[in-house]
Order: structure tokens, then C-alpha cells, then sequence
């Protein structure tokens, strides 16, 4: 009986979390001002610093969609969207293993779903 006390106890004990979470850090606010203002270059620099202190955010995803979607849609470059497209997938497959409480969960959910599917 004690040790089916003490398995309920481990079982219960141990944290339950998706691998990604969204947040929008002062970092990630940076770069999507960076985007929004087309400067792709700074943009890249802050996506990869947030991708090395914040490993598990999932809104980087969500920032370099939004940098691809514009690099194609002002250069209209078809070779560009084919080089970009594998991304995408990747992307998409990050997200949904983020936190579905979060309200960005859906959210990047269906930016994806409406860009690109």
C-alpha cells in the first residue's frame, strides 16, 4: 500500500508542461518592431539572441514567420518562397507542441493555417 502511496506521489509531483510556451519578452517585442519596420538584418541578429536565452519560446517561430511572409510579399521573389516554404513546416510542428493554455497558441496556430495552408 505504501508504495502505491509513494507512486501516486512521484506521479503527481512531477511538472506537466508542453516543450514551448509563447511570450512576448522585451526581445521578442524588439524584433517584431524590427520587422515591422523592414529591417530584416536586425530582426535575424534579436530572433537568434532570443533563440539562445530563450530556447523554449515558441513566439520566435512566430516572428520568423512574419519576417519570411514579408521578405516574399515586398520582393516577390518565387525562388525565395520555395527556399522559405520548408520553414513553414518546421514551424508548424514546433507550435504544436506549445502550451495550449496560452492564448498565442491558437493565435500563431492560425496565422499559419491562414498564410500558408
Amino acid at each position: 500500500m505504501k508504495y502505491i502511496f509513494a507512486l501516486l506521489l512521484f506521479v503527481w509531483s512531477v511538472p506537466v508542461s508542453a516543450k514551448y510556451y509563447f511570450e512576448y519578452s522585451v526581445k521578442a517585442k524588439q524584433a517584431y518592431e524590427s520587422i515591422m519596420s523592414l529591417r530584416f538584418k536586425e530582426a535575424a541578429i534579436i530572433i537568434q539572441e532570443i533563440k539562445n536565452t530563450e530556447p523554449d519560446n515558441a513566439i520566435v517561430l512566430h516572428l520568423e514567420d512574419y519576417m519570411d511572409f514579408f521578405k516574399v510579399y515586398i520582393n516577390e521573389d518565387f525562388n525565395e518562397f520555395k527556399r522559405l516554404e520548408p520553414g513553414k513546416e518546421k514551424r508548424i510542428a514546433q507550435i504544436a507542441q506549445g502550451d495550449e493554455k496560452s492564448p498565442y497558441y491558437l493565435f500563431c496556430k492560425q496565422i499559419f493555417a491562414y498564410i500558408g495552408r
